[in-house]
């Protein structure tokens, strides 16, 4: 969060310490050491290492809000399927109606983690402080944000 808030430049030593780097090494030696890791990599099975970098990923981008909102279509299909009478073929119909009505729903509320990003920074680059930090930076001076 530090990172992310502050917007602070940081040195290499830093993003160290954070764990935002797994090393710091001269320039000289950036490749070196580059190589020494992807041939640890490469010594392990490679379906083993392919499936713990997507469980790895995949754990990083769990969206709360998706997950929300799929167990609350998962209720409402369920509770739409569990009003079926088997004696009664109208109750089939306005099952299918509702699930349909309900997955309709859910592609809507759907949204990836990108395009949640997009459409924050979106709204973000529109506002007068944006355009007074760009014009505080052409300007090389400090920006005089309002918040707005």
């Amino acid at each position: 969060m530090e990172f992310l808030l502050c917007a602070d430049l940081i040195p290499a030593e830093r993003a160290f310490e954070m764990g935002l780097l797994n090393a710091v090494v001269p320039r000289d030696q950036l490749l070196a050491k580059a190589r020494e890791y992807a041939a640890r990599m490469i010594a392990n099975a490679p379906l083993a290492v392919q499936a713990t970098k997507e469980s790895a990923l995949k754990g990083l981008y769990v969206d709360e809000d998706a997950i929300t909102q799929v167990r609350e279509a998962a209720r409402a299909l369920k509770a739409a399927l569990e009003q079926i009478d088997a004696n009664d073929p109208a109750t089939t119909q306005v099952a299918i109606a509702t699930s349909v009505e309900v997955l309709t729903k859910l592609g809507k509320e759907m949204r990836t983690a990108f395009e949640k990003e997009s459409r924050i920074s979106s709204a973000i680059f529109q506002t007068e402080d944006a355009k007074e930090s760009h014009l505080a930076w052409r300007e090389k001076r400090k920006p005089s944000l309002q918040g707005r």
